[in-house]
């Protein structure tokens, strides 16, 4: 009996370092104080990490005090010389009514950015969708789940 329990405790350790191996590492200091620097002094920047082994896209995951903020510091990801491609994946409310986040950025290139420079950049076309999931409301760039597949 002893012998089942410990190799299920190895499998478990093993199990669970697998999962950590594949969440994402935090971001250097550097580029998490970028962000936070970008960010309105009612945003609150939870988490900065690397997504799936990139070393240059980013999830950030914040709260905020209301929507006009997270848009406000949308706005200044979009408009900053370091960042690009900026995404809101998620937003939710609380339940004291305010916002929390979750952005997708990538970090620019170096030396290319200035050849880009010159290129007129591509209409983005912003897309939001309003959805209730288990009974929040919530905001995100996916379409809403239908209510079978719930």
């Amino acid at each position: 009996m002893i012998a089942i329990h410990r190799s299920f405790s190895v499998a478990l350790v093993l199990a669970l370092s697998a999962a950590f191996a594949h969440a994402g590492e935090p971001a250097p200091a550097n580029v998490t104080e970028a962000l936070k620097q970008l960010a309105p002094a009612t945003v609150t920047v939870d988490r900065v990490e690397f997504v799936n082994g990139s070393n240059s896209r980013f999830l950030i995951a914040g709260r905020a005090d209301r929507n006009a903020t997270v848009s406000n510091y949308l706005r200044a990801l979009d408009t900053s010389e370091r960042f690009h491609k900026t995404e809101l994946l998620q937003i939710m409310l609380d339940a004291n009514g305010r916002p929390s986040f979750e952005i997708m950025l990538e970090r620019k290139p170096g030396p290319e950015v200035e050849r880009d420079a010159t290129a007129a950049p591509a209409a983005k076309k912003p897309t939001v969708y309003r959805c209730t999931i288990d009974g929040r409301e919530v905001f995100q760039s996916l379409p809403c789940p239908s209510a079978a597949t719930r």
